[in-house]
């Protein structure tokens, strides 16, 4: 499980990062001066906590957590600040799920709290079906098909297929589905996407007469 702390600064970022990892939780850090940086980060985290402060407007929180949702919708928020939260905050946020800790915070609780729900998403992810036009994945037996007709993928190709389809109309870059889709402790060649995504291609084309990856010169490639 691995986490993103963003916050104000790097000094209050690594404050709370410090705690997290007295309970094994560890976390990557950003601030809101790099929010350009975002989006790439939220592919190779699980959860994220938000510090929020008094200069920060609570729109820019949640066009922040609306962005995060975008990319995984299932993500887990953790909100940090100082003192009680904002009324006025907890009514626009009434329509997500959030847990907030003020401080001094509780690293126990926030990281037991942030790992429940890290597994509730995976659990959640793992019983899921996703249906993009004729194409049909289905997580929890393990199974692809096309108008019914089953297509037999390899592990990693069905784990490809399956990143894909929960980005699906998103360019991703080649790091980005390596990030997601390999270990990271695996030992990876160069052109490792490029060979997995031609095979998963040629499979799905083989039973269907639609294109489903399409392949974005000098970046990637997009499921649409």
């Amino acid at each position: 499980m691995h986490t993103l702390i963003l916050a104000e600064n790097i000094k209050k970022a690594s404050f709370i990062k410090k705690g997290l990892q007295y309970e094994n939780l560890s976390s990557d850090l950003l601030t809101y001066y790099e929010l350009e940086h975002l989006k790439t980060a939220i592919y190779k985290i699980d959860g994220l906590f938000l510090l929020i402060h008094d200069g920060l407007g609570h729109r820019l929180i949640i066009e922040i957590i609306i962005m995060c949702r975008d990319f995984k919708p299932l993500l887990p928020v953790i909100l940090l600040g100082h003192g009680n939260l904002d009324p006025s905050l907890a009514l626009m946020l009434e329509n997500h799920t959030h847990v907030y800790y003020s401080y001094p915070f509780p690293f126990r609780n926030m990281s037991f709290e942030m790992r429940y729900a890290i597994f509730k998403m995976k659990e959640d992810m793992s019983n899921s079906r996703l249906v993009f036009r004729d194409l049909e994945l289905d997580v929890g037996s393990h199974q692809v098909r096309y108008k019914n007709k089953t297509i037999y993928l390899r592990h990693k190709e069905f784990s490809l297929l399956h990143f894909l389809m929960l980005n699906k109309g998103k360019v991703l870059s080649r790091n980005t589905i390596l990030e997601n889709v390999w270990d990271r402790n695996a030992n990876i060649f160069t052109n490792t996407v490029d060979v997995h995504v031609s095979q998963l291609r040629k499979k799905l084309e083989h039973h269907s007469d639609q294109k489903y990856i399409h392949t974005i010169p000098c970046t990637g490639y997009i499921f649409e």
